[in-house]
């Protein structure tokens, strides 16, 4: 993907999700409504089975590591909000298969699966349930200091899960557990194989709003 591209795709999202708060904080000004507000939500915690899997090259990365994420958004009303998201998966020393060999790699090669998007998401009032979706532009980025190797993929399409439960820490913060899905399919650089990553990870997240959540 030229660069030329990947920063039009950057500025449309922005313009995007800047497009629904300037409306929506419109609406609230207006409208006064008790229901709306910013909405803010960050989550880091672990993901036991990353893999990328490129068939073309016959070739899987797996393994496990560090897993985060980063909403920003507006809730429409009590329960509904709509959000940008950023998120990733980075990992150490995975585990290499070429056809039938798999192989130990050193933990100075890293590798990450990372997004940004924009997504819908739900709660459900009064249990503290958290839903929502995201669709993402995603990559595949390799990493190995000691060689002097770097390598990622072009952006691809990619889907995002979360679904938690929250417990009340004040009238506006969250503290929660949140189990997370991610899933995206993207081109190598230059045209080359197609690479789909998916993971699934157990976060420990914190929410804030800015009109309170309800009790």
């Amino acid at each position: 993907m030229k660069t030329k591209h990947f920063k039009g795709l950057i500025r449309h999202l922005c313009l995007f999700i800047s497009l629904i708060l300037i409306f929506s904080g419109s609406f609230y000004a207006k409208e006064k409504n008790p229901g709306t507000g910013f909405f803010l939500r960050g989550g880091v915690g672990y993901s036991p089975a990353v893999t990328m899997k490129s068939s073309e090259a016959n070739l899987e990365i797996s393994g496990g590591g560090v897993a985060a994420v980063l909403s920003i958004g507006w809730f429409l009303n009590e329960r509904l909000l709509v959000y940008g998201e950023f998120l990733g998966d980075l990992f150490s020393g995975p585990e290499l298969t070429v056809g039938n060999m798999v192989y130990n790699s050193p933990d100075s090669l890293t590798a990450n699966a990372s997004g940004f998007g924009a997504g819908i998401g739900y709660y459900i009032v009064p249990k503290s349930i958290f839903a929502a979706c995201s669709i993402t532009f995603a990559s595949i980025a390799m990493e190995d200091k000691t060689l002097n190797l770097k390598t990622n993929t072009d952006l691809g399409i990619g889907l995002s899960f979360q679904l938690g439960k929250d417990f009340q820490l004040s009238e506006k913060v969250l503290l929660g557990i949140a189990a997370r899905a991610f899933v995206a399919s993207m081109k190598d650089q230059g045209g080359g194989p197609t690479w789909n990553t998916n993971s699934i990870g157990i976060l420990a997240t914190i929410s804030w709003a800015s009109r309170g959540f309800a009790k």
